[in-house]
């Protein structure tokens, strides 16, 4: 016969708070004095120990398995045959196998398929140990501030559902930070440049819509038509199109419509449809309502905010940017379908739904993490035992993937499977190791999602942005190396250097410079050096990556790798900086200068030539006849996408390397130039030209002059995100 488990705590607890209120007449509460109900610091508990108690606590301390799977109750979706939405936490396999790294190691990245409860096992972890362990300090930091918060309402509903007897009194608890009664604390934070900065802890753990009914206001762009329709029908009406374009995360993309903004009538890219286990409700002082996930963002008198923080009397901006007050707020726990539009080409990626303005999310962008992980990595590593952990699904080649291909790859004994060069220990969680997951459920989800969102969401691959100019198989055919060692040019900027210098190769310096003056969304400068003497096997050799090399040093610079790799072809873009490859001609003498017909330095890009040189470049990769091994230049191609009509770089990266690259292909793809630059050397007697253009590529790769547009290099705002995944 079972037992209902959930009850006997109950009755236990309610007896424990009797002894507690008799034996504690000075405290009008047992309660900490806030909504959270947890237990008040400073009690006497004397009268609610026994010695089984003690025993039981001594288990606890000693077995954390035994801890989480007596103690630890776990909200489910679904109520047990007593009607209790709580269960005793039964581990899986995999959660067990994540503690034990936790246990073991101080370094750790996991990575889960969607919808595998992925944050419980590591809460029970942090719980365990600020439970039994003094000043124990842990900080949890996710891509939005939401997403932080909900680690902490995770353990506070483990914290509450702990014997009074058992669990520590509670000094602070809001919605960012617990402190207990031992010391011990945990807190939370959005992932930012300074989240970290000066917090000292014993682990640091890095881990967003509408409803169906929400108005939103479109105009198509062939006949000017503006109507009004419910977001849901509008996904609706492009799911049953012919012409959608099926991304990831139920995503679908249409260029046929503009919606209406605080600014006007926009592009965007899309719409996406994700489920949702909460909702948030609120109601205006106008009659209108916004339904919503909770870290939907809306406009405010103080600028954008999360509707989970927006309280009764807060005001917000209608269309019209009139104040509306903020009247009533309702939450809601059932699990639903919420739609997002994607990508509005705004400042803000802003639009107007039920009157009232609304912004979309995103993911950690990699322009945060850069600073944020050289801010953080410190803390943990100046002390013997502190840890960083961190778990994530896969969101193209990003940050998390560039840290995973660094670390030692562990199978599910723990044993290393492929070896890194961090110290980071690194392990996939199978989209089969979740219960009820078979090839059944492989099968409907696919032909649900589509085959390239399976691979990313369930099979955890690395996959690049959606409409990338190459596709996944190419992506995942590139190679990140480590550089051989970085060389410092002029004391101030690294060269990663992949190859030596060899005295027996030809070599081709591309120089895509930057743009603005080290802002966070300037362009970087992007140096490569290339080994052409194979033109079937073109490698890249070396890169420089900065985005504060200016055009006072880019000369010098040039002038140094250029010389290095023997007086190597320089072959800058000057639209944006033509006084650079000037200065190296005309002030530093350096003659291999690449000039264009009418003897003008650099290449100046226009749309033609842009056109050509993509065209030609995604023929060269996608048959392996260029070799790209710096991890940068890899992440760049996997979010260059066509976007806007256009290919550029996704929404808040960069393309930079991209455009250095094409610089080498503009050279190969011009009949005039590669004669003047190869014609008489042992590279243009080695292929020659007429097998450039007719026998080197086996494939018809051409691109669509309708896929270009001309192109933009300036950088955009944070990419759109997802609702579970965290660093």
């Amino acid at each position: 016969m079972k037992v209902d488990k959930l009850k006997l705590f109950k009755q236990e607890y309610s007896e424990d708070v009797e002894i507690l209120k008799r034996t504690n007449p000075e405290h009008i509460s047992i309660w900490n004095g806030n909504r959270y109900g947890l237990k008040k610091s400073g009690l006497d508990i004397s009268g609610i120990i026994s010695d089984e108690r003690i025993i039981e606590m001594s288990k606890c301390q000693d077995d954390i398995y035994y801890f989480i799977e007596n103690y630890i109750f776990i909200q489910t979706r679904n109520k047990d045959e007593f009607g209790n939405r709580y269960r005793l936490f039964e581990l899986r396999k995999y959660q067990r196998e994540q503690i034990e790294l936790y246990l073991q190691h101080r370094f750790v990245l996991l990575m889960y398929p969607r919808r595998s409860g992925k944050t419980s096992g590591t809460v029970a972890y942090f719980l365990w140990r600020m439970m039994f362990e003094s000043n124990f300090i842990i900080l949890c930091l996710a891509n939005k501030n939401t997403v932080a918060m909900k680690l902490i309402a995770e353990i506070r509903r483990f914290i509450k559902l702990l014997p009074l007897w058992m669990v520590e009194g509670i000094e602070k608890a809001n919605e960012h930070e617990i402190v207990f009664e031992n010391g011990s604390r945990i807190s939370s934070s959005a992932t930012t440049e300074d989240a970290g900065r000066s917090e000292g802890a014993h682990i640091v753990y890095v881990d967003e819509c509408l409803d169906y009914e929400s108005l939103i206001t479109l105009k198509k762009k062939d006949d000017s038509y503006i109507e009004k329709i419910k977001i849901g029908e509008f996904f609706e009406r492009i799911n049953s199109c012919n012409e959608k374009i099926i991304l990831r995360d139920n995503v679908f993309v249409t260029e046929q419509y503009q919606i209406l903004t605080k600014d006007g009538f926009c592009d965007f890219r899309g719409i996406r449809k994700l489920q949702h286990d909460s909702t948030i409700q609120l109601f205006f002082s106008d009659g209108s309502d916004i339904k919503c996930s909770p870290n939907h963002k809306i406009f405010t008198t103080n600028g954008y905010q999360y509707a989970e923080l927006l309280n009764v009397g807060d005001v917000v901006l209608d269309s019209s940017q009139n104040e509306i007050k903020i009247i009533k707020k309702d939450i809601s726990d059932e699990s639903v379908d919420l739609f997002d539009i994607l990508h509005v080409e705004n400042e803000t990626h802003n639009y107007i739904s039920n009157n009232i303005i609304s912004s979309n999310c995103a993911f950690i962008d990699n322009n945060i993490w850069e600073p944020f992980f050289g801010a953080v990595f410190p803390v943990v590593t100046d002390g013997d035992n502190s840890q960083f952990l961190g778990t994530s699904t896969p969101n193209g080649m990003n940050h998390f993937w560039k840290l995973w291909e660094e670390g030692s790859e562990v199978d599910a004994e723990g044993n290393i499977i492929r070896q890194g060069t961090s110290e980071f220990l690194v392990k996939t969680i199978k989209w089969n190791d979740v219960p009820g997951r078979d090839e059944d459920f492989k099968r409907r989800t696919i032909a649900t999602v589509g085959q390239d969102q399976w691979n990313q969401d369930f099979d955890c691959q690395f996959l690049g942005s959606a409409g990338t100019l190459l596709d996944a198989d190419t992506l995942k055919k590139m190679v990140k190396r480590t550089p051989l060692r970085v060389f410092r040019v002029l004391d101030d900027y690294d060269l990663k250097i992949y190859q030596e210098p060899d005295k027996t190769r030809k070599y081709i310096v591309t120089h895509d410079p930057a743009s603005g003056h080290g802002g966070e969304h300037d362009d970087n400068t992007a140096i490569i050096v290339w080994d052409v003497k194979d033109l079937y096997a073109i490698k890249q050799v070396a890169v420089l990556y900065d985005k504060n090399l200016d055009e006072l040093d880019a000369p010098f610079v040039l002038h140094k790798i250029c010389k290095m790799y023997n007086n190597a072809l320089e072959i800058s873009e000057r639209n944006k900086a033509e006084g650079i490859p000037m200065k190296l001609m005309r002030e530093l003498d350096y003659k291999n200068v690449f000039l264009d017909e009418k003897g003008f330095v650099g290449i100046h890009q226009t749309e033609s030539s842009r056109n050509a040189s993509i065209s030609i470049m995604k023929r060269i990769i996608k048959e392996g006849k260029i070799d790209i091994v710096d991890a940068e230049t890899i992440f760049e191609f996997s979010t260059f996408i066509k976007r806007a009509g256009k290919y550029q770089a996704d929404t808040g990266k960069h393309d930079d390397l991209v455009m250095s690259t094409s610089l080498l292909c503009f050279l190969l793809s011009d009949e005039k130039n590669f004669d003047k630059y190869f014609t008489g050397t042992s590279l243009y007697q080695y292929i020659g030209r007429e097998d450039i253009y007719n026998g080197i590529f086996t494939e018809d790769l051409s691109i669509d002059e309708d896929d270009f547009g001309g192109f933009d290099d300036e950088d955009d705002d944070l990419p759109d995100g997802d609702d579970d995944d965290f660093i």
